[in-house]
């Protein structure tokens, strides 16, 4: 008999441990649980925190779903609602339709538009300025603009993606520096012409050793030895003896423009060109030119296709860019503020 006591009493134990978990468990589910801080219920439109704070249940809910995820749908209730009033009681216009139109004008006023644009909050119409005093023949321009894109995308941008598949970048670099060279000479001129001795100098030794040392201008050692490319054009010659830059202009083929840089292209294509020290004859001229023409555009690929990406409307963005660098050239990379400055170059 007591061996029999002995083997039942550790099952009685275990029985007896089991039912108070039990009970223990069916205690905690019954009790109500606090809600985790910072727990967020949110929409598109609103986001909203759930304060820490006990929950009441009913005993029903309680046996099925856990307090947390209760506590959570009745503050996602609450907020719909409350999202609700607040869209009744607001206006039409949204946000979104305010920023809109808000680009929209400032689009307009950037790119010399002459319409005006409603104010979707009162229906008031917003000023735009007139065409800007450096773009009066904007119109214009921007059909030249145009034709000049047409001819870009059906002749220049497909010889020069053939060209820089074609031609390894040692060699396209080796055009670049003997064309930079040629230049360079019609720089030192315009730097002396300009009253600018020493710079003068230094670029006729620069052209000096790169012809010499660069195999006649395919390298460009001068530059490691500290003698740096200062471009110069008979426009920025103008542009020092005091001529005004006038309105901005777009020329066919050959793009941006200026009054003042418009009327120095004869000495700067006469003198400048580098065909006028290659060959002679019109065929010798045209291959030269072609060949420069296309150098020049497979560089700028990279360029056009970042800019085709990133701005809303090229032509204002070209226009400016021209400007700002020409300004810049002028005064050799430290121009003054135009607000301040009463120099009309």
């Amino acid at each position: 008999m007591s061996l029999r006591l002995q083997a039942v009493r550790p099952l009685a134990l275990g029985l007896l441990a089991a039912a108070m978990a039990q009970g223990a468990w069916a205690a905690d589910d019954a009790q109500p649980a606090p809600v985790q801080p910072g727990l967020a219920v949110g929409s598109v439109e609103q986001t909203v925190a759930v304060e820490p704070a006990v929950a009441v249940l009913p005993a029903s809910d309680a046996l099925h779903r856990p307090a947390w995820l209760v506590a959570v749908e009745l503050a996602a209730e609450e907020a719909a609602e409350e999202i609700a009033e607040e869209k009744a009681e607001a206006p039409e216009t949204t946000l979104l339709a305010l920023l809109i139109d808000t680009a929209a004008a400032d689009f307009d006023q950037s790119s010399g538009g002459d319409a005006a644009t409603d104010d979707a909050a009162g229906g008031a119409s917003l000023d735009v300025a007139p065409p800007s005093k450096r773009d009066p023949y904007e119109s214009f321009n921007r059909k030249v603009y145009a034709f000049n894109e047409v001819i870009d995308s059906a002749a220049l941008r497909p010889l020069a993606e053939g060209y820089r598949r074609a031609v390894p970048e040692l060699a396209r670099s080796g055009v670049d520096n003997f064309f930079g060279n040629l230049a360079d000479v019609w720089s030192a001129v315009n730097k002396l012409l300009q009253g600018k001795v020493m710079q003068s100098a230094q670029m006729t030794l620069r052209v000096a050793t790169n012809t010499v040392f660069g195999l006649g201008g395919l390298l460009d050692p001068a530059t490691e030895f500290g003698l740096e490319r200062q471009s110069e054009d008979f426009g920025q010659t103008l542009g020092t003896w005091g001529v005004p830059s006038g309105p901005y202009l777009v020329l066919p083929i050959l793009g941006p423009s200026t009054v003042r840089d418009t009327a120095a292209l004869p000495l700067d294509r006469g003198y400048g060109a580098p065909s006028n020290y290659l060959g002679n004859g019109t065929n010798a001229a045209v291959g030269i030119t072609s060949l420069q023409v296309v150098n020049a555009r497979a560089g700028l690929l990279s360029t056009s296709r970042l800019l085709g990406e990133v701005a809303l409307d090229k032509y204002s963005f070209l226009r400016d860019a021209y400007l700002a660098r020409r300004r810049s050239q002028l005064y050799d990379g430290n121009p003054p503020d135009e607000e301040e400055s009463a120099d009309p170059r």
